[in-house]
């Protein structure tokens, strides 16, 4: 499932009209397996978001669709959004989620429209609650495959919740083959690009460390426009790497059979200058060539980029922007009634235990 406003955590079968219990409004989002609009929740009293699936050959829900939903059922925690109903009449079939109504990517642009950046705090605060929703869908043997700041929603309250689940699989600890059509190219490990598909959860933590370097610098941190250039827009930023950093690099297939160009480690530093030392110290655990010995999300959380104590003011969202620029904030009378109160800026003491124990 390829939307960006849902996945999937409890639901509920429900069997009869979708318009007795739910009011359908505009359409949000469209993948390939289906088309996600915004609705309401007649009984809940709140603001949804609606998936009508597309049904496969033979009237049957496509496979990819099947093993989403199976796999959601095991990412149950609060930084994974909500899936709440499964509803079926005799024209649609309907997956309600928990509606975000903004996502990573979009704050970065807004952020960067005001000519503005994320304090080190929302840098924090964001990160944190990624590591958390990560850590908990690997403690279930899951990965995720296609982190990236589209696939990480943003509720009123600001809370990061992870969705698209459609490119997750099981994760085994045998050796096994998988994809290497996966994960957005900026956001690829170099596994993925050099081994043709031998891989595991580590390539998640490969994506978080582009993410948190995106959020902390304002730019894509590796924007290849293809996958060899992805490959040197790697090398050229954090060296190509060598036996010494990542033993068995000079036998993976793409490495043997391309002379790759030499580039030294020097600049890794420069690359990474606007982060304090605890956070260029992270980056780069996260962006280790070996995935042997690249941090885990569990490992992350208990790093010293969040052992401070800070004064937050309440995430980025657009309303935030609109507080900091003096402009008046328009919002939906669906939105107001869900939400009080929660589009007002407030200031919050962020502490590291506060998140880890949300």
């Amino acid at each position: 499932m390829e939307s960006k406003n849902f996945a999937c955590k409890t639901t509920n079968v429900i069997y009869g009209s979708i318009s007795e219990k739910y009011e359908i409004f505009e359409k949000i989002g469209e993948g390939a397996y289906g088309e996600v609009y915004r609705g309401f929740d007649k009984e809940r009293r709140r603001i949804v978001a609606m998936k009508r699936l597309k049904m496969s050959s033979g009237n049957r829900l496509p496979k990819v669709c099947l093993r989403e939903m199976e796999t959601l059922q095991k990412a149950q925690h609060k930084n994974v959004i909500a899936c709440r109903d499964f509803i079926q009449d005799e024209k649609s079939l309907y997956l309600t989620m928990d509606y975000a109504p903004y996502d990573l990517r979009t704050l970065i642009n807004r952020t960067l429209s005001y000519n503005m950046k994320f304090e080190p705090e929302e840098v924090k605060f964001y990160t944190v609650q990624l590591l958390r929703g990560l850590s908990h869908i690997h403690s279930q043997s899951i990965i995720h495959r296609d982190l990236k700041p589209s696939n990480l929603l943003i509720t009123h309250k600001g809370i990061l919740k992870i969705c698209d689940f459609g490119m997750a699989r099981n994760f085994s600890s045998t050796e096994k083959l998988y994809s290497p059509l996966v994960v957005t190219r900026w956001y690829r490990a170099p596994e993925i690009l050099l081994s043709y598909g031998k891989y595991g959860q580590p390539i998640d933590l490969w994506s978080v460390g582009c993410i948190l370097a995106e959020l902390s610098l304002m730019r894509v941190l590796f924007p290849g426009t293809s996958d060899i250039r992805q490959i040197y827009s790697i090398f050229e930023a954090l060296g190509t790497p060598s036996e010494a950093v990542w033993p068995g690099y000079s036998e993976l297939p793409i490495v043997r059979k391309t002379n790759m160009v030499q580039f030294p480690s020097s600049k890794v530093k420069a690359v990474f200058a606007p982060l304090t030392d605890s956070g260029y110290d992270l980056v780069t655990r996260m962006l280790t060539y070996d995935p042997n010995r690249r941090i885990t999300a569990k490992q992350a959380l208990q790093h010293t980029f969040f052992g401070e104590e800070n004064v937050l003011e309440k995430p980025s969202t657009e309303s935030d922007h609109r507080e900091k620029k003096k402009m008046p904030v328009k919002r939906k009378s669906e939105d107001a009634e869900s939400h009080p109160d929660e589009m007002v800026p407030k200031k919050r003491t962020w502490r590291r235990g506060d998140e880890l124990r949300m």
